[in-house]
């Protein structure tokens, strides 16, 4: 059996990436890695979210800066974001594969062996 974490950049609220990410988890028996969780996000009970970054995404002083405008339009905010996902979660490492399941994850910087499948959520706007 192969350990899988899932990895998904930021759950500003409950979308179409974060819908797969908590299904993913729920499929796959897997954690789920996040930089952070909005305080108005109302996560599942059955599906272990891991923020990484909560405090830096949602305390003062930083949290004016990075928090999540305009549908992730935020240059500093998705920045951060991405740069706080090339040297993510240290528990990461402990598992054989990693589900990337949004644009930034792709970010994380694997351990050598380690498998990545990258499901990359388009953002499309009609």
């Amino acid at each position: 059996m192969t350990d899988v974490a899932i990895l998904h950049d930021r759950f500003p609220g409950i979308g179409g990436g974060e819908a797969f990410a908590i299904e993913a988890a729920r499929v796959l028996d897997a954690p789920i890695y996040t930089t952070y969780v909005t305080a108005d996000t109302e996560l599942p009970s059955d599906v272990e979210v891991i923020p990484f970054q909560q405090s830096k995404y949602t305390s003062l002083p930083w949290r004016p800066l990075l928090e999540w405008k305009n549908e992730g339009m935020n240059p500093l905010e998705t920045l951060n974001v991405a740069l706080d996902l090339t040297d993510a979660h240290p528990a990461l490492t402990e598992y054989d594969m990693v589900l990337e399941s949004a644009p930034l994850s792709k970010y994380y910087v694997p351990d050598v062996g380690q498998r990545i499948v990258h499901y990359p959520v388009s953002y499309t706007h009609l």
